[in-house]
């Protein structure tokens, strides 16, 4: 789990620190919920029987498909899966959607996804920079997932969806031919106690027009450390979306 010195994060420029939201850079990262740490220590992998399969991600929006709120394994087919269930209590819709658009603003050299998860984002672009714990990478985006053309029919499974959306990544690694695959789901529900965040990723599987695809060779594994790491960055960056959300939400109304 300490994979992370964010005690040693970068400097910010002259020009990042023009930005009005330069005094949030700096606040202390905390860590994830004790619940959340303790499921991806290394060595504490789930059973892979508790994993939700790739072409059954459509299921999540039916409340108890998940068997497990959070934690890691490798498959019997050499595949990874992770999850990581992240509440933000007191979270509006109208905060969520501040959030989506400010962490991935442009301005002051993509300053705000920095702010996100300090000293490992770094860009949020065409192509997603950040440190995922193993190194810096590239997440290059291979097709979009929204299976959910119309909104309202998820409603009808559970009264609380909010949104699902995600991808079919190529995490590249300069200098590494070989892209680490990765399909990330992130599933949200809202109510009036606030948002729920389940980001589920299988590793060495891309989901494409509904249908998972292997990505590795058929007697290779994926590297199970990864698959923590993976999650270990997802639970951070969750945690520190919640840890931030309604401080910045609330100063960007005094902006105005």
């Amino acid at each position: 789990m300490n994979v992370y010195d964010f005690e040693q994060i970068p400097k910010l420029t002259a020009e990042e620190k023009k930005s009005p939201y330069a005094q949030f850079y700096n606040e202390p990262v905390l860590p994830p919920a004790r619940e959340i740490a303790a499921a991806i220590m290394p060595g504490k992998v789930i059973d892979p029987s508790m994993a939700l399969a790739p072409q059954d991600l459509q299921k999540l929006v039916m409340p108890g498909t998940l068997k497990v709120d959070n934690g890691y394994c490798l498959l019997p087919d050499g595949t990874g899966f992770s999850v990581i269930h992240t509440k933000g209590p007191g979270i509006t819709s109208e905060m969520e959607k501040f959030w989506d658009d400010w962490s991935v603003s442009t301005d002051y050299n993509y300053l705000n996804f920095k702010i996100s998860l300090p000293g490992l984002h770094f860009m949020h672009s065409n192509v997603i920079w950040e440190n995922l714990g193993w190194d810096s990478v590239n997440l290059h985006t291979v097709s979009t997932i929204t299976p959910f053309e119309d909104s309202t029919w998820p409603k009808e499974l559970n009264p609380d969806f909010y949104a699902f959306h995600g991808g079919a990544y190529a995490v590249v690694r300069d200098g590494v031919a070989k892209p680490f695959w990765a399909t990330i789901i992130h599933y949200k529900t809202l109510n009036k106690r606030g948002v729920e965040d389940i980001t589920c990723v299988w590793s060495g599987v891309l989901v494409i027009n509904g249908s998972a695809v292997r990505m590795i060779d058929k007697a290779e594994k994926v590297d199970l450390e990864k698959v923590r790491l993976l999650a270990c960055h997802i639970a951070w960056e969750n945690a520190r979306k919640f840890q931030l959300l309604p401080k910045v939400y609330a100063y960007s109304k005094t902006l105005k």
